[in-house]
């Protein structure tokens, strides 16, 4: 298998050590446009020359936002198989073309959404099917650490939500609640700018299929993940890495009145989950490449939806 890598930011650099260990990939170029300060190794081709990556069998897209439709677009019509970081398209112009593509072309691209493969997001959905906790009727999920506050960092306030934390980590939870709901819709949002660089913190209220919910998100805090489920017969959170129970709903006292049910715990949660999910969604992605097999409709669709409902917020700001 020969792959081409476009952009050596710093989710390239990981990708690009991930395929270099995989013996079936026989030859990575990987393209920016300007030069090329350090070696990456000494096995994979460093080119300034996009055409040099027109014969492969799929290509990386790892590019700033902005770029990825681009190059959507070039390689599209190079009968390529495309692996693109979320989000893809960053405004409705490119949206409206996205989904014009015929069926064919879009089972050509696979956009990056990670965390689906996390253990985090699986058991979150395992709890949703789940019939013995009854029917969900509220969800909450918040995230923080302190990126913001770290010297090295610097941000400029910036009016693109794709790159303020609800577009950049956000996007995440909404393309998840996607899958797990037939709609969602942002209904309020407010942003923070905590540490005086740039909006490092977002709230928004959601409606998934007239349950309402909400996410919380800060670079600006205490490096924690929480998340709480309310369902008709059990309340289940993930507490940082590890998932409680409290179920069912009608435990009682002695007296015949209600009280909370035993908390059990039900998993603990491998803490780099994250970056063994994006593992995951590579090989995931290779797999398919190598036999030649396209990728889902569906999927694609939850990844354009997943920008255009960001994408129609931004309007009201």
């Amino acid at each position: 298998m020969k792959v081409g890598i476009i952009g050596y930011g710093n989710q390239a650099k990981k990708i690009i050590n991930f395929l270099n260990k995989i013996k079936k990939i026989k030859k990575i170029i990987v393209f920016k446009k300007s030069k090329f300060k350090h070696e990456i190794d000494k096995e994979i081709i460093k080119t300034n020359n996009l055409s040099n990556l027109n014969d492969l069998d799929c290509i990386f897209i790892c590019t700033p936002n902005s770029k990825h439709f681009f190059y959507i677009k070039y390689f599209l019509f190079k009968n390529k198989f495309i692996f693109c970081e979320k989000p893809g398209p960053t405004n409705i112009k490119e949206i409206n073309y996205l989904e014009k593509l015929s069926i064919d072309k879009k089972k050509r691209i696979y956009f990056n959404y990670n965390y689906i493969f996390s253990e985090y997001f699986k058991n979150i959905s395992k709890e949703l099917n789940n019939k013995k906790n009854g029917k969900i009727i509220n969800y909450s999920f918040y995230a923080s650490h302190g990126l913001f506050f770290k010297k090295n960092v610097k941000q400029k306030k910036n009016r693109d939500i794709f790159k303020n934390i609800l577009g950049n980590l956000g996007i995440h939870y909404i393309n998840f609640l996607l899958r797990q709901f037939k709609s969602v819709n942002i209904v309020n949002q407010h942003d923070l700018n905590i540490s005086g660089k740039a909006i490092d913190t977002s709230y928004a209220k959601l409606n998934s299929d007239k349950i309402f919910g909400n996410i919380f998100f800060s670079y600006a805090s205490v490096l924690y993940k929480f998340a709480i489920l309310h369902f008709t017969n059990s309340i289940v959170i993930f507490d940082n890495f590890k998932i409680k129970k409290f179920s069912p709903r009608d435990t009682f006292d002695k007296n015949g009145l209600f009280k909370t049910p035993k908390k059990k715990i039900i998993k603990d949660i491998y803490q780099n989950d994250i970056a063994s999910s994006l593992k995951l969604s590579l090989k995931f992605f290779l797999d398919r490449v190598e036999k030649k097999q396209n990728f889902s409709i569906k999927e694609y669709n939850i990844a354009i939806n997943s920008s255009k409902i960001l994408i129609n917020r931004s309007k009201y700001k």
